[in-house]
């Protein structure tokens, strides 16, 4: 298997191709607080390491969903 580096400074660049014509959600600083929220393009990506308000997992599971209804 063959791996590969990519440099920091590049990924957004490897980004903007995947962006055209799709949704990509990737952590963003938006009102002062980093959160995963789409992006149009690389540069929008926040790619330091800060804390998102909320986990990546709430992105793409709800915090709650309904089971069943009586």
């Amino acid at each position: 298997m063959t791996s590969r580096v990519i440099d920091k400074r590049a990924v957004t660049g490897v980004l903007d191709d995947p962006i055209k014509g799709r949704d990509v959600l990737a952590p963003a600083e938006r009102d002062g607080l980093v959160s995963f929220e789409p992006v149009r393009s690389g540069d929008e990506a926040l790619l330091t390491l800060h804390n998102s308000r909320r986990p990546p997992k709430e992105t793409f599971f709800p915090c709650a969903e309904t089971l069943f209804y009586v």
